[in-house]
């Protein structure tokens, strides 16, 4: 709630300037989760706008990947085909950093899960394999995600155990939230797993959480 309060507060501050490019992009993150799709696309898309003002293609590369992330939740499969064909051209012909293609190659495997293409996903965390540390704090439980997908599931679960300790170290609450429900899918027994995702639900219900768990809904539900 106070990510959006002052995400909102950014927006108007900035008025129609493209300062409010990353406002509106840190909005478009809690409208996703809440379940918010058509907003979350609608401020994506303005930050996506905004940024070609600024032109910084790295910003670009990775708005767009979040933009065909938020049409694969609304079923669009077409317009997030689209959305990745953008990404694809601006990794080509544009100067990105290595961090930044990293993660684009890294949601490009999550979406692989969500379209059941797991040789798809399995080609993605082959390439992050010639990365050397890419991600960002917010950002280093999701390799383990692919993991899980690849039957690695012992292997992900020592990363999620040390992603959660720098968590919960750093107080980043909505960031726990997320790796206890990877660690649900990670669990050896049914009784862990209903352990991690019940502290991911008790945690999660007050701000909203719903996209953490409707994401990986089918694995979660048994």
């Amino acid at each position: 709630r106070k990510s959006a309060e002052l995400s909102q507060q950014g927006i108007e501050m900035a008025g129609q300037s493209p300062a409010a490019e990353l406002a509106r992009m840190t909005l478009s993150f809690v409208q996703y989760e809440r379940n918010e799709l058509e907003r979350a696309a609608c401020s994506q898309q303005t930050a996506v706008q905004l940024n070609e003002l600024r032109g910084m293609p790295e910003h670009f590369a990775s708005y767009h990947t979040l933009l065909a992330r938020t049409k694969i939740a609304q079923g669009d499969h077409s317009a997030m085909q689209a959305e990745l064909r953008k990404v694809d051209d601006t990794l080509e012909h544009k100067p990105v950093r290595a961090n930044v293609r990293a993660f684009s190659e890294m949601l490009r495997g999550l979406m692989a899960l969500r379209m059941d293409d797991t040789k798809a996903a399995a080609r993605f965390s082959e390439r992050l394999s010639g990365y050397s540390n890419p991600f960002r704090f917010c950002d280093r439980h999701l390799p383990a995600r692919l993991l899980i997908a690849l039957d690695k599931k012992a292997e992900a679960a020592v990363q999620l155990e040390n992603c959660y300790e720098q968590a919960i170290t750093s107080r980043a609450g909505w960031l726990a939230i997320q790796i206890r429900t990877y660690q649900s899918l990670a669990a050896e027994t049914s009784e862990a797993a209903v352990s991690f995702l019940s502290e991911a639900l008790k945690l999660g219900e007050p701000e909203g959480f719903i996209r953490t768990f409707v994401d990986e809904g089918r694995l979660l539900a048994p």
